[in-house]
């Protein structure tokens, strides 16, 4: 129920990752980050790592490698 794609308008390659669940036959963004997504967003999802292999931890100020 974990998905990764891409944000790209004018084929620029200036775009944005977005991250989503699926939770019965629904879709939530979870975020739409051009960085590392903030570990704060994904908590409670468990995205697995292969998807989200590091996260941002406001609360240390480094990043996490999951």
């Amino acid at each position: 129920p974990y998905y990764k794609g891409v944000v790209d308008f004018d084929n620029s390659g200036l775009g944005a990752n977005f991250f989503a669940y699926k939770n019965d036959g629904t879709f939530e963004i979870v975020g739409v980050e051009n960085g590392v997504i903030s570990c704060n967003l994904i908590e409670g999802y468990n995205f697995p790592a292969s998807i989200i292999p590091n996260c941002y931890s406001p609360n240390s100020g480094s990043v996490i490698n999951r």
